[in-house]
C-alpha cells in the first residue's frame, strides 16, 4: 500500500514494523505488539498520543494544520524538522497523528509498504 493511504490498524502495523516490534492482529481487539520480556501491548499510535507522542518527539516531527484552502481529504500535515521541505517527506492526514505516523513510516520504510491482507 502507499504510505500516504495508510490509516487505522494498517498504519498502526506499519508503525510497529518501523519501530522494530513484532505485530499481530488480535481478533476483536485490534493490533498488539510483543516487546522485550514478552510483554504484550495494544498498539494504536494512529489514534493514541501515548504511543505516537514519544515517536513524534524522538523523530522531531513537525505537525501543522492545513490552512489557506479547503481540502476535504486532509486537514493536517507533518514532516521531519531536520529535513528540508524539498525532500518530499511531507505527509498529510485527517488527524495530527495520522499525518505524523504516515510521515514516520515514509521516512523509515519508504513510500510503499507491504501490509498483511487482513489489515488492507
Amino acid at each position: 500500500m502507499k504510505t500516504n493511504e495508510l490509516s487505522g490498524p494498517a498504519l498502526d502495523w506499519a508503525v510497529a514494523k518501523a519501530e522494530g516490534h513484532y505485530a499481530a492482529v488480535a481478533p476483536g481487539t485490534g493490533l498488539v505488539i510483543i516487546r522485550r520480556g514478552n510483554v504484550t501491548d495494544y498498539f494504536d499510535p494512529a489514534i493514541n498520543w501515548s504511543w505516537a507522542g514519544p515517536i513524534i518527539e524522538r523523530e522531531k516531527l513537525m505537525i501543522w494544520p492545513i490552512t489557506g484552502y479547503v481540502d476535504e481529504n486532509f486537514s493536517w500535515s507533518s514532516r521531519v524538522a531536520r529535513l528540508p521541505a524539498s525532500t518530499g517527506a511531507t505527509c498529510h492526514g485527517h488527524t495530527p497523528l495520522e499525518a505524523a505516523m504516515r510521515c514516520y513510516v515514509t521516512i523509515k520504510l519508504g513510500g510503499l509498504v507491504a501490509i498483511p491482507k487482513g489489515l488492507q
